[in-house]
C-alpha cells in the first residue's frame, strides 16, 4: 500500500477479531431495506462493494423492536425471520475480506409515530427539540418507559445480538450516541427520572450497562461488542459533556465494553455530520480525549479521507478511523493515490435523502451508488467504439467524457478556457472550498485518459461537422441572467460571476439581489471580505432552491456574519447611494448601498446545441446548458448519457 498511509493499514484487534487494517466503515442508513425492514440484494450489492478495502464494515442501525424504528426502509433485527437476509449480507461483506459487524438501535423519542402507529417512547416525557433537518418526532410527546418495559428492551438488544451472531456478523455495535434512546437516558436534558435510571452519571448509564451485560451474556464475553458514544453535545444545555463521555467511556471499558467509536451531536442550526465548511477529522479531538481515559480501541469519525486518518492515527487520537461518506462517494478510495480517488464534497445530498426525505440513499459524486450491480453492464467496455465529441469541459462535459472513454469510445472534448467550467466559480466561497478537490480529480483523469483528447480551444459548428462525429455531446453551461431594475445604471453594479472572478470593484455596503442559492453564497462571499451585506430575495423564503441541511448551514453562517436579508421583496429604484425595496407587507426599505450584485438566476447557454440540430444526426444537451440546475444533475445526467452510447 501506499508508503505515506502505513499507519493506517496496519492490522489492529477488538477483543480477539482481527481486522486487516484500520479502516472502518461506520454504520449509515441507506434505506435501501424494504418497509418491512429486511434486506434487499441492493442493499447487499451496495456493502459488497465497500468491504473491499476496509478492515470492518458496520452495517447501518437496526432496530431491536418496532417502537424503535426511525426510518421508514430501516432495517430490522427484532425477530427471527430477518436472520435469513442478514446472513446474506454478513456473508458478502466477509467474503470480500473484511469484518462484518452490526450496530443495534432503538430511536426512542426520534422513532416515527406514523411508522410504529403509537406513540414513541423516551426516558421521560419530555419531547423532542429543534433537531437538524427537522426530525419528523420533533414536538412529540413521547410516553416515559416504566422499570419493566426498560427491561424488556434490555432484553430485546440481547435477542437481537444473538439474532447477528447467529447470522454470521463478528462484532456489535451499540448505539448510544446522536439522539437515540440510549442517548436520551445519557443525556440530562432528556432524562429526568428520579429512580435508579436517572440522576447522576452513574444511573443514567444504568440502561446501557445493563445492554451491555446482557448482550454479552447472549453472545459470549470473547464476543466483541462496543459501543458509539456522542463525545459531547452541542447546541443545549444540560447536555451531555465532554467530561462525562470521557467518564461514561471509563465506565463502559470497567463494565466489559471491548472498544469505543466516538461521534457527536448538534441541536439547532448546525449538524453532526461535517459538512463542506468544516475541516476534516473536526471530530477526531473528541476521540484524543475518550482515548486518553481508555485502554480499549477507540473509533474516530467525521468527514476522514486516507490521508486525514493517517494524520489521526500517528497523532494518536484514536486506534481506528471511520471513512463513511469516502466510501460512498468511491468504494475503492482505500488503494487510491489521492488525485485518483473520486472526492466526497461534503455536499450534504445523502444525509439530506436518507434522513430527511425518507428516500433511497443518493450521493452527488457517485452515479452508480444503489445501482452496484449493475457495474459490469453500464460500464462495461463497447464492441464498437464511436467517435463522440464533447463540447464544453465543465462538470457535465468532463463527466460525460470520462464515462464514454473509459467504456473504449474515442472522444475529444472541447473547452475554450480551462478545464472545471463553473465549478471554479462555486468553489471561491470559504465554505466550498472542498470543490476544488473535485475539479483536481477531473484534471488529472481527463489528462490521464488515453481515449480523450483535450482541446483547449472554442468548438465552431463547422469544426465539429468536419470532424464527422458519431455523436455530439453538448455541455456548454450557463450564464448570468441580467433582470430590468430601475436606476440600477446609477449604481456600480456586477453579476455573481463578475464577483467569483475578481473582475468586480466592490465598495462597503452591498446588496445582493439574489434568486436562491446563488445570491446567498456570493452574499457569504463579500461578507467575509468583511464588506456589510444585504440580501433581497423575491421569493417568500431564502434558498428556496437548496436542500434543508444546505439552509440550516447556510442561514446558520449569515447569521454569524451578520447579514440581513428580506424575502417577498421587490426593487423599486436604485439611486446613486441607495437600493429602495417594497417587502412582502408592502412596507418600503432604502437600503444604503454603493455596489449591486446580481445574482438573479441562470440562462442556458444552448446556442450551439441548436445551431448543430438537423446538421449531425445524434446531437444532446446535458448539465446547465439544457437548464440550469446543480452539480448532481449535471453528473447524473451525463453519466447515463455516456453508459447508453
Amino acid at each position: 500500500m501506499f508508503n505515506n498511509l502505513e499507519t493506517l493499514y496496519r492490522p489492529c484487534t477488538i477483543r480477539k477479531l482481527m481486522l486487516r487494517n484500520r479502516i472502518v466503515m461506520p454504520p449509515m442508513s441507506t434505506n435501501f431495506g424494504t418497509e418491512d425492514g429486511y434486506v434487499t440484494q441492493r442493499q447487499i450489492d451496495y456493502y459488497r462493494e465497500r468491504a473491499k478495502h476496509v478492515g470492518m464494515v458496520i452495517v447501518e442501525a437496526s432496530y431491536v423492536e418496532p417502537r424503535g424504528k426511525a426510518l421508514k426502509y430501516q432495517l430490522s433485527i427484532a425477530s427471527d425471520e430477518y436472520v435469513v437476509g442478514l446472513r446474506e449480507l454478513a456473508d458478502a461483506i466477509k467474503l470480500q475480506g473484511a469484518r462484518a459487524a452490526i450496530q443495534l438501535n432503538h430511536a426512542g423519542r426520534a422513532a416515527r409515530p406514523e411508522l410504529m402507529g403509537c406513540p414513541p417512547v423516551a426516558p421521560s416525557m419530555i419531547p423532542m427539540p429543534e433537531a437538524p433537518w427537522g426530525h419528523a418526532g420533533t414536538g412529540v410527546l413521547p410516553r416515559a418507559l416504566s422499570k419493566d418495559e426498560i427491561k424488556n428492551i434490555v432484553q430485546q438488544f440481547a435477542e437481537a445480538a444473538e439474532r447477528a451472531k447467529r447470522a454470521g456478523f463478528e462484532g456489535i455495535e451499540i448505539h448510544a450516541a446522536h439522539h437515540y434512546l440510549l442517548a436520551q437516558f445519557l443525556a440530562p436534558h432528556s432524562n429526568r427520572r428520579v429512580d435508579e435510571y436517572g440522576g447522576n452519571l452513574e444511573n443514567r448509564a444504568r440502561f446501557l450497562i445493563e445492554i451491555l451485560h446482557a448482550i454479552k451474556d447472549s453472545v459470549g464475553d470473547d464476543f466483541p461488542v462496543w459501543v458509539r458514544i456522542n463525545g459531547k453535545e452541542y447546541g443545549i444545555e444540560p447536555g451531555i459533556s465532554l467530561e462525562e463521555s470521557k467518564k461514561l467511556a471509563a465506565l463502559l471499558e470497567r463494565e466489559g465494553c471491548d472498544a469505543i467509536h466516538v461521534s457527536a451531536f448538534v441541536w439547532g442550526r448546525r449538524i453532526v455530520v461535517p459538512p463542506m465548511n468544516e475541516s476534516r477529522g473536526s471530530m477526531a479531538d473528541l476521540a484524543a480525549q475518550i482515548k486518553s481515559v481508555v485502554n480499549i480501541p477507540v473509533i474516530a469519525v467525521g468527514r476522514i479521507d486516507p490521508e486525514t486518518g493517517e494524520r489521526i492515527l500517528r497523532e494518536g487520537k484514536a486506534d481506528m478511523v471511520a471513512m463513511g461518506r469516502t466510501l460512498i462517494a468511491d468504494p475503492d478510495a482505500p488503494i487510491k493515490p489521492k488525485d485518483e480517488r473520486v472526492p466526497c464534497i461534503a455536499c450534504m445530498h445523502c444525509i439530506e435523502r436518507v434522513a430527511r426525505r425518507n428516500l433511497p440513499l443518493e450521493c452527488t459524486v457517485n452515479p452508480w451508488v444503489g445501482r452496484e450491480a449493475e457495474l459490469g453492464k453500464l460500464l462495461g467496455r463497447v464492441d464498437q467504439p464511436k467517435k463522440v465529441v464533447v463540447i464544453g469541459g465543465g462538470v457535465a462535459g468532463m463527466q460525460a467524457s470520462l464515462v464514454a472513454a473509459r467504456r473504449g469510445h474515442k472522444v475529444i472534448l472541447y473547452e475554450k478556457k480551462r478545464l472545471g467550467g463553473l465549478l471554479h466559480l462555486a468553489a471561491m466561497p470559504p465554505h466550498k472550498r472542498a470543490l476544488k478537490d473535485l475539479i483536481s480529480y477531473y484534471e488529472a483523469a481527463i489528462k490521464k485518459e488515453k481515449n480523450i483528447e483535450l482541446r483547449l480551444e472554442e468548438a465552431t459548428p463547422q469544426a465539429v461537422i468536419n470532424l464527422n462525429p458519431d455523436l455530439v455531446i453538448i455541455a456548454t453551461g450557463s450564464s448570468s441572467y441580467i433582470p430590468e431594475i430601475k436606476g440600477l445604471e446609477k449604481l456600480p453594479h456586477f453579476t455573481s460571476d463578475d464577483v467569483l472572478l475578481s473582475k468586480a470593484e466592490i465598495g462597503r455596503n452591498v446588496v445582493v439581489v439574489g434568486r436562491g442559492l446563488i445570491g446567498f453564497e456570493v452574499a457569504l462571499y463579500l461578507s467575509a471580505q468583511g464588506r456589510n451585506v444585504k440580501i433581497i430575495e423575491i421569493s417568500p423564503k431564502v434558498l428556496g432552491d437548496a436542500s434543508d441541511v444546505e439552509y440550516m448551514v447556510l442561514t446558520s453562517l449569515a447569521l454569524e456574519r451578520g447579514i440581513d436579508w428580506f424575502t417577498s421583496a421587490r426593487i423599486k429604484e436604485v439611486t446613486e447611494h441607495h437600493v429602495t425595496i417594497i417587502n412582502g407587507h408592502g412596507k418600503e426599505h432604502k437600503l444604503s448601498a454603493d455596489t449591486v450584485i446580481l445574482a438573479t438566476g441562470r440562462i442556458a447557454n444552448d446556442k450551439l446545441y441548436y445551431e448543430l440540430r438537423g446538421k449531425i444526426f445524434r446531437v444532446y444537451n446535458v448539465g446547465d446548458s439544457l437548464s440550469p440546475r446543480k452539480i448532481i444533475n449535471a453528473i447524473h445526467e451525463a453519466s447515463i448519457l455516456a453508459t447508453s452510447i
